[in-house]
């Protein structure tokens, strides 16, 4: 199995509208994307703890399925 890595993108671009910048970004780093500044392997979950996440709300700190306004 290969491995998984993580690479965090900012593109910065210039035009006369949002969407010649975003061309241009795009052109830009295609041609030419550097070296990766931060690389960050992702683990691999086991079924167990794919399951134990599923029960709990880890980015808001609380179980699933309770609401925030539920939540104190």
């Amino acid at each position: 199995m290969e491995k998984t890595f993580l690479f965090t993108v900012t593109l910065q671009g210039s035009g006369d509208t949002p969407e010649d910048a975003w061309e241009n970004a795009v052109e830009a780093f295609f041609e030419d994307p550097g070296e990766p500044h931060v690389i960050e392997e992702v683990e691999e979950e086991t079924e167990e703890e794919s399951e134990e996440e599923d029960d709990w709300c880890y980015k808001a700190g609380r179980p699933a399925h309770m609401r925030d306004e539920d939540w104190d």
